[in-house]
């Protein structure tokens, strides 16, 4: 396989899309298997910084202090919330479904101005595992993945 080639891939009924790598831009024998997640809620949320900690604390959503930090857990679906910074003043919210109305209630009743968009319908959630997986994501990234500034429990934007 040319060095440029794309990885082949192959379906396996337990494991999902397995993704399998050779030539000169992968370790020797690199996979990666990636499955499709729990559908989940998803909004985009914007919070003006002064608000930021009055929102937390009025709304019971944990947002995270720096740029590329992620929080688990809050009011809405316990661990299974997650809080992902983007920006200074925007943020990912994931939760299941099944609380989705309860936080849209609580933020109806919010009274500090914030933006707060339902994204569920345009992103799905990926798990990838396999000792390949950071050359996978890194086809379709300029981000070096591999660097020590991006560990676990790390985000960034991309457009892949």
């Amino acid at each position: 396989m040319p060095s440029n080639a794309l990885p082949q891939a192959s379906v396996t009924p337990d494991q999902g899309l397995a993704f399998f790598m050779q030539g000169s831009l992968f370790q020797d024998n690199s996979y990666a298997y990636a499955r499709l997640g729990a559908q989940k809620a998803r909004y985009n949320l914007r919070v003006r910084l002064p608000d930021k900690q009055e929102f937390s604390k009025t709304c019971g959503i944990a947002l995270p202090a720096n740029i590329g930090d992620l929080h688990t857990g809050g009011n809405y679906g316990q661990s299974a919330q997650v809080c992902m910074c983007l920006g200074p003043d925007e943020y990912l919210l994931s939760l299941p479904e099944s609380h989705a109305d309860e936080v849209e209630q609580c933020l109806a009743t919010c009274k500090m101005p914030f933006s707060f968009v339902d994204i569920s319908h345009r992103q799905i959630e990926l798990i990838l595992t396999g000792n390949g997986v950071l050359d996978l994501l890194m086809m379709g990234c300029v981000l070096d993945l591999h660097s020590p500034s991006f560990g676990e429990n790390c985000v960034r934007r991309t457009v892949f």
